[in-house]
């Protein structure tokens, strides 16, 4: 085969190469993004439609804490119902489980505490594990700082969730000692 025989079969081979590449390069993940600006319902409206694309699905965490950034800058009561309505929508639309949407608005708009053990035996459940049950406490306070004082502006809730922090430490406290004097 002369040279000029092989020119145009290597120029066809890489016309075939060239055209062939693309189909196996990855395409890149669906771009997502997450709310901003000021507009509280504007932002909520955009996290569904963000978080309703199977591609962006997996960011609900840093949607809804941006979402809490925002109502964050117009505190109102109003928003504990609008968050209570997006966890339920993200439960239905199967972005996150109903014991998590519950344990989202527990850790952030109830007094009660969501971090606390199930279990009925403090003794051999909750006092082993006792400093980590009131590091998660310690965390959840804040994250009802963040929902009750700075998202919706209410302090008597707020008052009752430290109250309740308090007193349920105090009564941990004297359980685990309960504990560690029985024979």
């Amino acid at each position: 085969m002369s040279t000029q025989s092989k020119v145009p079969a290597v120029l066809l081979g890489l016309v075939a190469f060239a055209t062939w590449l693309p189909a196996c390069q990855v395409t890149p993940e669906a771009e997502c993004t997450l709310p901003s600006g000021t507009d509280v319902e504007q932002a909520f409206n955009h996290a569904r439609e963000e978080l309703g694309r199977k591609a962006c699905a997996s960011r609900f965490g840093d949607n809804f804490e941006r979402l809490l950034d925002i109502a964050a800058g117009a505190p109102d009561l109003e928003h504990s119902r609008r968050f209570s309505e997006f966890l339920l929508w993200a439960d239905g639309q199967e972005i996150i489980t109903r014991s998590s949407a519950e344990d989202y608005y527990n850790r952030y708009f109830s007094p009660k505490f969501a971090s606390l053990p199930d279990e009925q035996n403090n003794c051999t459940h909750t006092c082993p594990v006792q400093a980590e049950v009131g590091r998660d406490m310690r965390q959840e306070l804040s994250q009802k700082d963040i929902g009750l004082l700075k998202v919706t502006n209410d302090p008597r809730k707020y008052a009752r969730a430290n109250s309740n922090y308090y007193s349920i430490l105090t009564l941990i406290e004297a359980t685990c000692e309960a504990c560690r004097a029985a024979p």
